[in-house]
């Protein structure tokens, strides 16, 4: 990605006063945390928020814990969270098959002009960064980082790796279900190390993976103010626990096959059991998606210059949209099995080719930006480990 103009500007990530559970009070950490906002379903919303008033799906929009002012301050109160004394935090979250993915929560700060060191790469609305905005000032809360990837490695990296030895151990806890997270958490407060990350992350540059329109409404915030805001992220270092990169495929309502041929530059047919339709992802043109629809599967070559962003899935949302197509009527997903086995009689899948880490930073070193919902960075760091207040 391009140098930011001019060298550093200054600090990039904060130290912080992170908000946690007390245990005693809230119930188990492991209970509370949640995957991100937009990971749950309808269904499994739900049956979070009906499983305990503290759970941090409740920060995430402030009717979903009505009441006098924002329920974090509620919580504050009842003392079932406590506030820490400022500094970063590393959370390691480790799965049952040993993978593990440790991530530094930090204050991002995030002025009314951009300096070149963070960038987006997907686009955004309108509407729902003015949403965005509204919900932010209403709950009061960051209840979930912002996911950041940072691939300079170095001395930052270096302490994380150590956060063992470093820092405080704060808390640790399983979560449930099916595919259950061991998470341990570490306050860093000693003021070298504090001081070392300031300065060391001052020259680094972050790409944004998950979370853009928070960031951008954040930014509006400071914006309308002419004041810097603060933003909880989670900066994920590439080099020593890399995160995986998969698109996003859609599944969209069937009438729509007819729109998505006509609109493709080339159209050529292929098997359609899972094997064929899989090798013919991967081997796709710059562009290209795959259609699939009850035994029957074609390749579609796209015009890219039909679409505002760059990638396969900018050029389907724009054709969507011009046959007017709802979004609520598409459904997102990451995983290409789930995107082929949950097509029914009513609906069809587009299959998105995965694009490489390599594919979007050359996207935003060109001043561009992928279509938005187009990537998806993963694992994503648990909502609700650390919180900060606004």
């Amino acid at each position: 990605m391009p140098t930011p103009p001019g060298g550093v500007h200054g600090p990039l990530l904060l130290p912080f006063a992170g908000l946690r559970y007390v245990e005693s009070v809230a119930g188990p950490l492991g209970s509370l945390v949640a995957p991100p906002h937009t990971d749950l379903g309808p269904a499994l919303r739900s049956a979070r928020l009906s499983s305990s008033p503290y759970t941090v799906t409740h920060l995430e929009r402030p009717e979903y814990a009505p009441g006098e002012g924002p329920a974090v301050r509620r919580w504050l109160a009842d003392g079932a969270v406590a506030e820490d004394d400022p500094g970063y935090y590393v959370v390691r979250q480790r799965r049952e098959d040993g993978r593990e993915h440790r991530f530094l929560l930090a204050a991002l700060l995030v002025g009314p002009d951009t300096d070149g060191r963070v960038h987006p790469h997907e686009s955004t609305i309108p509407e729902a960064v003015a949403s965005r905005v509204e919900r932010l000032t209403a709950t009061g809360v960051d209840s979930e980082p912002v996911l950041v990837v940072d691939d300079a490695g170095g001395h930052t990296a270096r302490l994380v790796a150590h956060a063992e030895e470093l820092g405080h151990h704060v808390a640790t806890a399983r979560t449930g279900g099916p595919a259950p997270i061991a998470i341990d958490v570490w306050h860093l407060t000693e003021p070298a190390a504090v001081e070392g990350i300031t300065l060391d992350m001052s020259r680094h540059e972050l790409l944004i993976a998950d979370g853009h329109h928070r960031f951008a409404a954040v930014r509006r915030m400071a914006e309308t103010t002419g004041v810097p805001e603060r933003l909880l992220v989670a900066v994920s270092d590439q080099r020593t626990w890399p995160l995986d990169l998969v698109s996003l495929h859609r599944v969209a309502p069937v009438e729509l096959w007819d729109a998505l041929v006509e609109a493709a530059t080339a159209v050529e047919e292929c098997d359609a059991d899972t094997a064929s339709v899989t090798a013919a992802l991967r081997g796709l043109p710059d562009g290209g998606v795959v259609l699939v629809r009850d035994g029957r599967a074609l390749v579609l070559g796209t015009d890219p210059t039909l679409a505002p962003g760059a990638g396969a899935g900018a050029w389907v949302d724009t054709v969507l949209a011009r046959a007017g197509v709802d979004d609520r009527k598409v459904r997102y997903e990451p995983d290409l099995n789930a995107a082929l086995t949950r097509r029914s009689s009513d609906a069809l899948g587009v299959l998105i080719p995965r694009p490489s880490l390599g594919d979007v930073r050359s996207v935003v070193d060109r001043g561009g930006h992928m279509g938005r919902k187009t990537t998806s960075f993963r694992p994503k760091p648990l909502a609700g480990t650390v919180l900060r207040l606004r």
